[in-house]
């Protein structure tokens, strides 16, 4: 089953370390493949680097993309975090 959705960043402080670390542990704690996509950039959810070295910042366009038994689950988890108002 794969799951995707097109999200505006709104948490302060974009996808920074705390916000990757919450979304890796997420990943890695799921039967699932999550990616992160901002246009052409691609970040991989078990990947802390990929994530971190996409740049994104508040107000940012990404499409949410997961693949696997737990992807709604997933995709919406991801969601929380990327549209969290509170600084992770």
């Amino acid at each position: 089953m794969a799951v995707e959705n097109l999200v505006t960043v709104t948490n302060p402080v974009g996808l920074h370390a705390r916000p990757v670390a919450q979304i890796v542990e997420l990943a890695r704690s799921l039967e699932v493949v999550i990616t992160i996509n901002r246009g052409e950039t691609v970040g991989h959810g078990h990947s802390t680097l990929s994530m971190l070295a996409m740049g994104v910042v508040t107000g940012d366009e990404v499409v949410v993309r997961a693949t696997g038994k737990d992807a709604e689950i997933a995709v919406q988890e991801v969601l929380a975090v990327l549209t969290s108002r509170e600084p992770s």
